[in-house]
C-alpha cells in the first residue's frame, strides 16, 4: 500500500505552508503523485525526499526555474556546473556583503565620533593612502551615493586663494590603482565636523577651514570635503553633516 497524504497533512509533515505546495503544484515543480477516482489528489512518502531536495536547492540560492531544470538534468557534469556556479555567486555575494559591512562600519564610526566630539572641534587623524578617481567639478554641488558611491566627496585646491583661483574636483574612492587618477597620500590630517545648510556649504567650509588653520599648521594645497552620512540619516533643520580635512605638518 502506498501511504498517501492530503495537501494539509503533507504540509504539516514537511513543515511547509500549504500555499507553498499549491505554488509548486501550479508551476509543475512538485505535483501530487496520486489521484483517486473521485479526483482527489495526494502526495506520497517518496515525495518527501523530492520536497527536501527543492528546499535544499532553494537554501543555497537557486531559483525555482533552476531547481526545475536541475530535477530533469540527466547530465551529472552539467548539474555539478550549476552548483559550482551558485557557489561562486554566493562567494561573490559574501564579498559584497563584507564590503557593505566595512562601509557601514566606517559611517557609524564617523557618526559616533561626531556625536562624541560635536561640530567645529579640530582633531588629528592618521589616514592610509587612498586611490581616488577625480574629475573637475562643474554644475551644481551634488555628491551623493546614487551619483558617486559610498566613499565620495570634493577636493578643493587653493583654499587660501581668491575664489577665482580655487579649483574643485569631485572624487570617489577606488580599490584598483589602475582606475585611479589621483593619490591621496598617507599621513596625519587635521579635520573637523560641521553642519551646514545646502545653500551655505561653501561659506561653512571656509569657516571650518579657518578654524583648522588657527589650531594646526597644514601642508599641501588641498582640502577634502566629505558628506558624512546624508544618504543614511537626516539632521534637524535639513542641515548636512560634513567632514573637512587637510594634511597636517
Amino acid at each position: 500500500m502506498i501511504k498517501k497524504f492530503k495537501t494539509g497533512e503533507f504540509a504539516r509533515l514537511c513543515r511547509v505552508n500549504k500555499k507553498t505546495l499549491y505554488y509548486y503544484d501550479e508551476t509543475g515543480l512538485l505535483k501530487p503523485a496520486v489521484q483517486d477516482g473521485n479526483g482527489y489528489r495526494y502526495y506520497t512518502e517518496e515525495q518527501i525526499d523530492q520536497l527536501s531536495k527543492i528546499k535544499a536547492l532553494q537554501s543555497v540560492g537557486l531559483s525555482l526555474a533552476e531547481i526545475k531544470k536541475q530535477f530533469h538534468q540527466e547530465d551529472v557534469a552539467e548539474s555539478i556546473r550549476t552548483l559550482a556556479n551558485q557557489k561562486n555567486a554566493i562567494t561573490n555575494k559574501i564579498h559584497d556583503l563584507e564590503q557593505l559591512a566595512q562601509t557601514l562600519g566606517r559611517k557609524l564610526a564617523e557618526l559616533e565620533r561626531f556625536q562624541k566630539m560635536g561640530s567645529l572641534k579640530v582633531f588629528i587623524e592618521t589616514c592610509l593612502e587612498e586611490y581616488l578617481i577625480i574629475r573637475e567639478q562643474s554644475g551644481p554641488f551634488v555628491v551623493n551615493y546614487m551619483l558617486e558611491g559610498y566613499h565620495a566627496g570634493v577636493i578643493i585646491s587653493g583654499m587660501k586663494q581668491p575664489a577665482s583661483e580655487k579649483k574643485t574636483w569631485k572624487y570617489r574612492k577606488t580599490d584598483d590603482r589602475k582606475d585611479a587618477n589621483f593619490l591621496k597620500k598617507a599621513g596625519k590630517f587635521a579635520g573637523l565636523y560641521f553642519l551646514a545648510e545646502d545653500q551655505k556649504i561653501n561659506e561653512a567650509a571656509e569657516k571650518a577651514y579657518g578654524l583648522i588653520c588657527k589650531e594646526t599648521e597644514t601642508a599641501g594645497n588641498e582640502i577634502y570635503l566629505e558628506d558624512v552620512a546624508n544618504d543614511f540619516l537626516s539632521f534637524p533643520d535639513g542641515k548636512i553633516l560634513f567632514k573637512i580635512s587637510a594634511m597636517a605638518k
